[in-house]
């Protein structure tokens, strides 16, 4: 009898692939942020994919740690910086997603507001990934 288990291998998979789904679905996000659609057609997209990218967040989370443990690494300050990253894109959805709560059909100003503020929002955490995936590779 075989035994069935997570190897290393499977684990950096999950983990890379939740990475890259994120940064695909930021730009999903950029894509509908761009399109001219009115605000309630855009809140009901945007909630369509808001718990994707909390869910790929998670996963990329939950599997480097899985990785850490499973490898019986020492923190160093690039997986600490990694932690810290995690950290800031949920919270910085969360934030995204508390604005985005209390504007009103009616209210375009604070509309147009969040539309700006959101394409920054996820063009900010397209160039961190980015740049850490760079660091990552050329570090390792």
């Amino acid at each position: 009898m075989s035994e069935v288990g997570l190897t290393e291998n499977t684990i950096l998979f999950f983990h890379l692939f939740s990475l890259y789904s994120f940064i695909v679905l930021y730009f999903a996000m950029l894509y509908i942020l761009n399109t001219n659609l009115n605000f309630i057609k855009l809140v009901n997209k945007i909630k369509l994919i808001a718990p994707l990218i909390f869910m790929s967040v998670f996963n990329t989370l939950f599997t480097g740690i899985l990785m850490i443990i499973i490898n019986k690494v020492d923190i160093s300050l690039l997986i600490i910086a990694m932690i810290l990253l995690l950290i800031y894109l949920l919270v910085s959805d969360i934030k995204r997603y508390k604005k985005q709560k209390v504007i009103t059909s009616y209210n375009y100003l604070a509309q147009s507001d969040f539309i700006i503020y959101s394409k920054k929002l996820y063009i900010r955490n397209i160039t961190f990934i980015l740049l850490f995936i760079f660091i990552w590779d050329f570090l390792k």
